[in-house]
């Protein structure tokens, strides 16, 4: 009988067994194996949904050992949850957001665990990895945002600019500030300094003109002051235009994109670079009424981006600073193999085509659908628009054709600063007929261009001799409306140095158009 098997001890009957008070079904035991440390207790957590992104990982000591984790798998994290068979441990804070450890497979994974994309950008802003420039009347943020919310609410802190001035001339100067952390921010420092360097190496006058630069080091903190010429944002600068006409707005918009346009064409053709964000953001006003291109943060050579992620380019390298509706299909998607294979402007055609929608629209590009709203474009500058964005990059469309394009410009605004910008290419014959027939062309236009853009070019010209006496006339009619202090720093210069001219054409108009302008010359 010491030899018998012992009678197997009756199993408890199903009611006889524990059971759980909520779902009031018996509880299973937890098997454990002899090697495993006895589980922890661990305080009721709050129900928390996260998102596991791992990488695929093997484990030996599971029954899905080749099995890779799935990426992106929601997970409700309870006190006493399990992932494949083991118990997860994790410390989660209030907001959910931190992972402290966690056990997975048997292996113990240590900051492996990835966040969601929304999570870790809010996370990232919080950080301010957004940047900050400060211009001339405070804090403006620059095109390259870490993400759309971001860039959405770039201008909308217009409260806090304030103006700068140069001590050296007194002459409004805007300064652009950019803050970071050298170990943290490491890369956007990088691309940051990129975009002084360009800025600094590349000359045009549709370019934003930079003075002086100065980096300072205070610690881990790395602060880049860059001084340029005093702008405004063009999306400041579109707001508050004053209201005219449908046809004098369209042809000052005409105007401008077409200096864009010639600052693209620049880059692209002639220096072949790749400007990456031109945008509504990317463009500034200077009090001459100029659109300037700025924003060469992510400018790169078009032959280091067909290196990829290997090289340096630093429009791969800081591609998640450009929301999604200004890039095309080959730079969404990273192709960057392809893009130094199709034409240099490729990647600014588009962009350009998405400034078009912004200016006409009166704001900011919402997404990629809005692309195809052209009720507001007009109808000579559809064709290139939707050519602009052609969904294969060697069809789209070459700045510098639409720069060319006689019939998208021909208006009296462009044609008139077309031709003073080419005077010292014209003839003695074909200034005299210009200028004497500008006193009425002036009378049809919008104030504000003839104010602040017609009237500087006239004085200049006038100053540096470059003009006949014909153009007296149109500049005294030009500065027309403008206050005291403008017409004594303007106008007042070059008339002063016109009396002292030898040719007596000149003093002889002065003479006669005396009136105009003798109350505002000083008594000194």
């Amino acid at each position: 009988s010491r030899h018998l098997p012992s009678s197997p001890s009756p199993s408890p009957s199903p009611s006889a067994r524990p059971r759980d008070r909520a779902t009031s079904r018996p509880r299973r035991a937890l098997a454990r194996r002899p090697f495993d440390p006895p589980l922890p207790r661990v305080a009721s957590l709050p129900r928390v949904a996260v998102w596991l992104q791992t990488p695929t990982r093997r484990s030996t000591d599971v029954q899905h050992a080749r099995e890779p984790l799935r990426e992106r798998t929601e997970v409700e994290i309870r006190s006493r949850g399990f992932v494949r068979g083991r118990r997860l441990v994790r410390r989660v804070d209030a907001r959910a957001r931190e992972v402290s450890g966690a056990f997975v497979g048997g292996r113990r994974l240590i900051d492996d665990v990835i966040r969601s994309r929304d999570a870790r950008r809010a996370e990232e802003r919080g950080r301010g990895w957004t940047r900050r420039w400060t211009r001339e009347e405070g804090f403006d943020r620059p095109s390259a945002t870490r993400d759309e919310a971001s860039a959405m609410r770039r201008d909308t802190d217009e409260g806090r600019r304030r103006r700068a001035r140069s001590q050296e001339t007194g002459d409004a100067v805007s300064v652009f500030t950019f803050r970071g952390d050298a170990q943290r921010d490491r890369a956007r420092i990088e691309i940051a300094k990129n975009g002084v360097k360009r800025l600094k190496t590349i000359r045009h006058p549709n370019v934003l003109l930079m003075k002086e630069t100065v980096e300072i080091e205070s610690g881990n903190e790395i602060t880049i002051h860059v001084v340029t010429e005093a702008t405004t944002p063009l999306e400041a600068h579109l707001r508050e235009a004053p209201p005219g006409t449908e046809a004098k707005r369209d042809d000052y918009y005409a105007l401008g994109l077409r200096e864009i346009a010639t600052a693209v064409s620049f880059l692209n053709n002639d220096c072949k670079l790749v400007h990456g964000g031109v945008s509504l953001a990317a463009v500034v006003v200077t009090e001459r009424l100029d659109w300037k291109l700025h924003g060469f943060d992510l400018c790169s050579e078009l032959e280091s981006i067909g290196h990829g992620v290997n090289g340096d380019a630093k429009l791969i390298r800081g591609a998640f600073l450009v929301p999604d509706q200004y890039k095309p299909e080959e730079y969404r998607r990273g192709d960057w193999v392809s893009i130094p294979e199709g034409p240099p402007w490729a990647i600014d055609a588009w962009g350009l085509g998405c400034l078009i929608q912004e200016v006409y629209s009166g704001g900011r590009l919402r997404g990629t659908d809005q692309l195809r709203e052209i009720d507001h474009i007009p109808k000579s500058l559809l064709k290139d628009y939707q050519r602009l964005l052609g969904s294969q990059p060697t069809r789209r469309y070459n700045p510098k054709k639409l720069v060319e394009n006689a019939a998208l410009f021909s208006n009296k605004l462009v044609e008139t600063i077309t031709f003073i910008n080419n005077l010292a290419l014209k003839d003695s014959i074909e200034k005299e007929r210009f200028f004497g027939h500008l006193p009425r062309v002036l009378e049809q236009l919008d104030q504000a261009p003839v104010q602040k853009k017609i009237l500087p070019m006239l004085c200049d010209v006038l100053s540096f001799n470059q003009a006949p006496h014909h153009a007296v006339l149109p500049m005294l009619i030009a500065a027309e409306g403008i206050s005291r202090e403008k017409y004594q720093q303007i106008v007042i210069p070059t008339v002063m140095k016109l009396y002292e001219s030898q040719d007596k054409v000149f003093r002889l108009d002065l003479l006669e158009h005396l009136s105009k302008y003798a109350e505002y010359v000083p008594d000194e």
